[in-house]
């Protein structure tokens, strides 16, 4: 067994599984490896006559405990890789294992008990979501086909069926608001307004884009949208300069002390 560690918490890792036979009292063996527990210390040791330490534990229900737990984050690693494969512009994260574990009944169940628990509770929620995500897909490529030619009104109603988060936990509205500004510029300028709530989403899935940018300024009209954008996006990018002044000026100070 091995360790999985991250900020969000750390658990236990089944690396492999095997299963050793006696071939005498104090004797056990596989193909891999031997113990015998006739030495002092309990060690297993490898074909290669390395000695690994083993973690001895005072009953049965300590040990499923680390299995159950080692399983139970396998699981929810397994459950975002799916997810986030299925669903690219959706991000399940991981660490969902680490919390939802502290709130686990029963975690000293039998350890197959525990598994066929955990797979149909990992099975619920992996359904569950991916039905939600499927019609956020749905609603978010009905948009793009239609980019070109799809009427305000429309776009606006598809629009706020979709979750209007940060890219790190969905992209699904920022996706739209990029691909519709590229092609029908002047929409983004009604979409803010109708979204200025959400004004931050909006201007980070086009600012990155210099050359959105310019075709948004060359968007006829001088609305107060318009000019809340480009007053928010010159702050923007004068806090980008200082940043980059403070730090090269550090850097120079640095040289010239060393």
């Amino acid at each position: 067994m091995g360790v999985y560690v991250d900020k969000a918490g750390t658990g236990p890792a089944v690396i492999f599984i095997d299963t050793l036979y006696p071939t005498s009292d104090h004797v056990f063996k596989s193909r891999q490896y031997l113990l015998d527990t006739s030495v002092g210390g309990y060690f297993l040791q490898t074909g290669k006559n390395e000695k690994l330490p083993i973690k001895k534990v005072a009953t049965t229900g300590e040990a499923d405990s680390i299995l159950n737990h080692a399983y139970f984050l396998k699981s929810y690693f397994a459950l975002s890789h799916s997810l986030n494969s299925c669903f690219p512009l959706y991000h399940y994260t991981f660490r969902n294992g680490y919390v939802a574990w502290n709130s686990v009944p029963g975690k000293n169940q039998d350890h197959y008990a525990f598994i066929s628990r955990t797979d149909k509770a990992v099975k619920n929620i992996e359904d569950s979501t991916a039905r939600e995500q499927t019609r956020f897909s749905n609603t978010t490529n009905f948009i793009l086909r239609n980019a070109e030619t799809i009427p305000y009104t429309i776009l606006i109603d598809s629009l706020k069926t979709l979750p209007a988060e940060y890219p790190s936990s969905s992209r699904y509205f920022s996706e739209v608001v990029y691909q519709v500004a590229l092609v029908q510029p002047h929409y983004f300028f009604n979409i803010l307004q109708d979204f200025y709530a959400k004004k931050e989403l909006m201007f980070a899935a086009v600012a990155y884009d210099k050359k959105l940018v310019r075709l948004l300024r060359q968007t006829p009209g001088t609305s107060t949208m318009k000019k809340a954008f480009f007053k928010e996006y010159r702050q923007d990018k004068l806090a980008t300069y200082k940043v980059i002044g403070l730090y090269t000026a550090i850097t120079i100070g640095l040289i010239l002390l060393l």
